[in-house]
């Protein structure tokens, strides 16, 4: 996986971290601009200590396993998948 790093939040013109990055229904929080990680701010609000990964290797994306809601628990695991 590389080396733990933190997020680099996707940001607002103001250069705030955009907590609306992530968005579906009522769930809402920051995106990562390098690994993709999301996370709801109410739901899971641990999603800020979580480390970045870095960038998932050539023709792949990351997957956190979790609960299926965009709520991985603590001790989640890391996958990779195909794109494209």
């Amino acid at each position: 996986m590389g080396e733990q790093r933190e997020h680099q939040w996707e940001r607002t013109d103001r250069g705030a971290v955009n907590d609306f990055a992530h968005e579906i229904a009522n769930h809402n929080g920051p995106r990562c601009t390098v690994c993709g990680f999301f996370f709801c701010e109410n739901c899971y609000p641990q999603g800020w200590q979580r480390t970045c990964p870095g960038p998932p290797p050539e023709g792949m994306a990351w997957d956190w396993v979790g609960d299926g809601a965009g709520h991985p628990p603590e001790d989640d695991e890391l996958e990779t998948y195909r794109v494209g």
